[in-house]
């Protein structure tokens, strides 16, 4: 199950060209409601051939993030299954959706913070050649951190 779900983020992400599950949410056509839910953390509903994710508004961005992976997780795997409300009751739950839904949003989530690890270590990787350079230039060091290709 779970190399089946990590192909599936995979394809998904790489079919959307972004792992934000805000912007699959909406390539997919699937409607995305913020609002007070109280306890309640957000649920996927399937209804008329509408899909719609609702998400609780007065959570934190990162939390928002995570319900939002979840629910679309149980979008993707059970499109035309309702499912259980997420809740903190209930981020542990044994049922079968749930378990993949939450596998689904930690996949996801892998990939996003991959992709930010890739994009941090180029950013640096830059600043340490571009300094390297100045090093190299200024005082007429010859610095082979960045040896040259062949």
């Amino acid at each position: 199950m779970n190399n089946n779900i990590k192909k599936q983020v995979q394809d998904l992400i790489k079919e959307h060209g972004t792992n934000n599950p805000f912007k699959i949410a909406k390539h997919r056509n699937i409607e995305l409601i913020f609002e007070d839910l109280q306890h309640i953390y957000g649920y996927y509903l399937y209804c008329r051939r509408v899909q719609i994710i609702h998400i609780n508004c007065i959570l934190k961005e990162f939390i928002q993030k995570y319900v939002c992976v979840h629910e679309l997780g149980n979008a993707v795997r059970h499109t035309d299954d309702n499912t259980a409300f997420l809740s903190k009751n209930n981020l542990f739950s044994t049922d079968k959706f749930e378990i993949e839904a939450n596998t689904f949003a930690v996949e996801l989530l892998y990939q996003m913070m991959k992709f930010t690890i890739i994009c941090i270590l180029d950013i640096l990787l830059n600043k340490l050649h571009a300094f390297t350079v100045y090093l190299s230039n200024s005082y007429n060091l010859k610095l082979s951190i960045f040896p040259e290709l062949k």
